[in-house]
């Protein structure tokens, strides 16, 4: 039986655990980009960058952690007053299906709403009914492409 990961946010000390499962997710779950793309989101979230994130009131990173091991993470940024950008949800493939990222969602939409966000974006590119879950509507007229990838824009409104 898998050992329950326990949500919470992340510590200065954890970041380098977090770049390592951020690099790994970039390998195995987004190499439908464009390499110069992906090269440019790594150096984007390097550790400092993720150490200072941390530090910065305008982020919460929270993670998922069975014993030591980082398992899964959420990254968002808080932008105008009142909304958010869920930029990053990543789960280890090897415990995928144990609810971790329900988990994690759940964990970061209700701490959206204790700092009174009441509207929540994101980009998917091939997860739509998995946040339509959440509640999150497509908004077709702000989707983009990054090389031949179509992203999509959803939204949640609390």
């Amino acid at each position: 039986m898998t050992e329950v990961a326990k949500i919470r946010q992340l510590q200065a000390q954890q970041v380098r655990q977090l770049r390592q499962l951020f690099r790994q997710g970039l390998a195995s779950d987004f190499d439908y980009f464009p390499r110069d793309y992906l090269n440019a989101v790594d150096r984007a979230n390097s550790a400092p960058r993720l150490l200072l994130a941390v530090i910065r009131p305008s982020r919460l990173i929270l993670i998922a952690q069975q014993g030591r091991k980082l398992v899964g993470y959420t990254i968002t940024g808080f932008e105008s007053p009142g909304e958010a950008f869920l930029y990053w949800v990543y789960v280890d493939p090897k415990i995928r299906g144990h609810r971790v990222g329900r988990r994690l969602m759940a964990e970061t939409l209700s701490r959206l709403k204790q700092r009174n966000i009441q509207k929540v974006r994101l980009a998917t590119h091939d997860y739509v009914d998995y946040y339509r879950r959440y509640g999150f509507k497509s908004r077709p007229e702000q989707s983009f492409s990054i090389g031949p990838t179509k992203m999509y824009i959803m939204e949640l409104q609390f």
